[in-house]
């Protein structure tokens, strides 16, 4: 259980990073940030809707039946593809939703494990459950917050990465009460 926990941990340190990194992107480049991951993402569905259509057409040859939807899941792939390189103002709004319930997820599985942790003798379960409770507050703010501009939701996402790694190095302190 100890390793499970550790696992877990690690890849909130690490996700924590990768969100300090995009939060401080865009805080100093919000528009810029946006059409990037617009254009990226685009690209990326057109590529992999190549891919499959290239696919459909080798497989056809093999007549191998269990790709035959190969040339439809390509169509909609190109589609969603040129989708997000025209509407990038959309896929803004949605990265919001997105990142919103991610901290809204991530703050929920924090406030449980400070439970649990309490259980297990915790002394620092108080701090926790404050950390907890602003994680959830960051996330709630910017998914109710439909005018709230880019850079602001990089700063909230900073906050909540400062404070998620902070809690995470807790958490890992606190992962040596399961040998008790």
């Amino acid at each position: 259980m100890k390793e499970y926990f550790s696992k877990i941990n690690n890849m909130n340190i690490l996700s924590s990073i990768i969100f300090i990194v995009i939060s401080l992107v865009l805080i100093f480049n919000p528009e810029g940030t946006l059409k990037i991951i617009s254009y990226l993402v685009g690209a990326l569905f057109i590529v992999m809707g190549f891919v499959k259509i290239f696919n459909y057409f080798k497989d056809k040859k093999n007549e191998n039946t269990y790709f035959k939807d190969d040339l439809v899941y390509g169509i909609v792939y190109i589609l969603v593809g040129i989708f997000a390189l025209v509407a990038t103002g959309f896929l803004a709004s949605m990265f919001r939703i997105i990142v919103a319930l991610w901290i809204i997820y991530a703050g929920v599985l924090r406030l449980i494990y400070t439970f649990r942790f309490k259980v297990y003798g915790d002394n620092m379960w108080v701090l926790n459950l404050v950390l907890s409770i602003i994680i959830l507050a960051c996330g709630v703010f910017i998914l109710f917050n439909n005018g709230i501009l880019i850079a602001t939701m990089g700063v909230i996402m900073l906050c909540y990465s400062i404070l998620d790694l902070i809690e995470s190095c807790i958490f890992s302190q606190n992962i040596k009460l399961l040998d008790k």
